[in-house]
Order: C-alpha cells, then structure tokens, then sequence
C-alpha cells in the first residue's frame, strides 16, 4: 500500500468522516484551502468538491488523524531501524479494551494512516 491521493481519500472518509460534500463552510475558506499545494480536491460527480489533507504523506495531516482517534485509542509510535533503512510503526490501543491495531511503513505518516484504518474496521484495497 503506498501513500497517496486514493490513501488520503480513503482515510478522509473512514476515519475523518467526510462524506462526499464540500466540508469547508465559506468560499473563502475553500480558496484558501486551494492554495495550500499539499491538499487535493476531488470533484464529485454531483459538482461538489470536498478538500483532502495530505494524510499519507504529511505528518502534521496525519497527526490530525490521532487526534480524530485519541478519544478512543491512545497511540504509540516508534521507529525501528533495519540495516541501512528506517521503518515507523504505530499502534492504537482502544481505551475501552484490549484491541490494538497497528501497521508498518517508511514514513511515520503512512504507518498512522494505515494503523487508523485498521482500528475503524476499513478494509484497504491492496491497490491503494
């Protein structure tokens, strides 16, 4: 699985909670949304258009989604290094039980993103 628009998207609705309608609720909080490059809006086949944070590949988007997350779960992150590569692991534990979900990847962000999906129960398509 690797980082990217069609990952952003994915978490954006699973995790997020968007649904496809556009989240932002003025026009000029929209341009200023546009003018952030690391954002990604889909246009929908209704016309709309919805804004998508970098959650793969941003570490301040990713963090937005422990932060979505941290009523339910608490979280770890950690590095592991391997010989001549660096790997990120993250873990959500469910504070009501034992349930802990986590995943692996080259960058921190993408370790969140995947670990997240795990923990609200999203299947990822292996294309993703």
């Amino acid at each position: 699985m690797i980082a990217g628009r069609d990952l952003d998207a994915l978490v954006a609705e699973k995790v997020m909670g968007m649904i496809g309608y556009n989240n932002l609720p003025t026009i000029a909080d929209l341009e200023k949304q546009l003018d952030d490059p690391k954002n990604v809006v889909d246009i929908l086949p209704s016309g709309e258009c919805r804004v998508i944070r970098p959650y793969s590949t941003s570490i301040a988007a990713a963090w937005e989604v422990v932060e979505k997350l941290s009523s339910d779960y608490s979280i770890e992150l950690t590095q592991n290094h391997q010989v001549n590569h660096l790997q990120y692991i993250c873990k959500f534990w469910k504070l009501s039980g034992g349930d802990v979900f986590y995943d692996v990847a080259d960058i921190a962000p993408l370790a969140i993103c995947l670990a997240a999906l795990k923990a609200v129960g999203a299947e990822v398509p292996e294309h993703v």
